[in-house]
């Protein structure tokens, strides 16, 4: 009986063989493993947050005097609310903050019905949002009491997100870019996903 050994070039063409099957299960989980690390990303920004986040978030319904409005503590589960924070009373720019918002809920697309868009004031001067406006004089100290007292503080008039747990989780100046909201707002809706 004669054993055939093999010639050098066919064990080197084997091991190769077998170096590229493992290299091709093994190749996309490095790689996603980069990605998710942060070491490799193919975008301009990463996957950083373009607002501030409020660290630790500020429970509304836990400050004092608490924060209880019908229009945010009927929040369903996953659902966000989207705040004008003003520093008084709801005018040019406030609207103008409203307006913006309002054309951003509806570029969501499916996830728009879990957004709700809102501004806290003391006194409304623009009517063509009487029902987004939310005029509670107390809740507005309140809330911007906690705010300057929040990492980072937060100066007024600014946008907040709320989210169903009634914690204001990011926040924005006034006149963020459109753009930069959207994209956190899609990211924040994609997160909170009941399926």
């Amino acid at each position: 009986m004669n054993t055939v050994t093999p010639a050098p070039a066919d064990l080197k063409r084997n091991r190769l063989t077998i170096l590229l099957i493992v290299g091709l299960f093994v190749a996309p989980i490095v790689v996603a493993w980069l990605y998710v690390t942060g070491v490799v990303d193919w975008r301009a920004q990463g996957m950083l947050n373009r607002g501030n986040l409020i660290l630790p978030p500020i429970d509304i319904t836990a400050l004092n005097p608490p924060i209880t409005l019908a229009a945010w503590s009927e929040m369903a589960p996953s659902n966000w609310a989207v705040i004008v924070v003003t520093d008084g009373a709801c005018a040019a720019a406030c609207g103008e903050a409203l307006d913006r918002l309002l054309i951003i809920r509806e570029l969501l697309g499916q996830g728009s019905e879990r957004v709700s868009i809102h501004a806290l004031a003391t006194t409304a001067a623009v009517p063509s949002h009487q029902a987004r406006i939310i005029i509670d004089p107390a809740a507005l100290a309140g809330l911007q009491k906690a705010l300057t007292h929040a990492t980072p503080p937060l100066k007024l008039p600014a946008i907040v997100f709320l989210d169903w747990r009634h914690q204001l989780m990011m926040h924005y100046v006034l006149d963020t870019d459109p753009k930069n909201i959207q994209q956190d707002l899609k990211r924040m809706l994609r997160a909170s996903a009941i399926r």
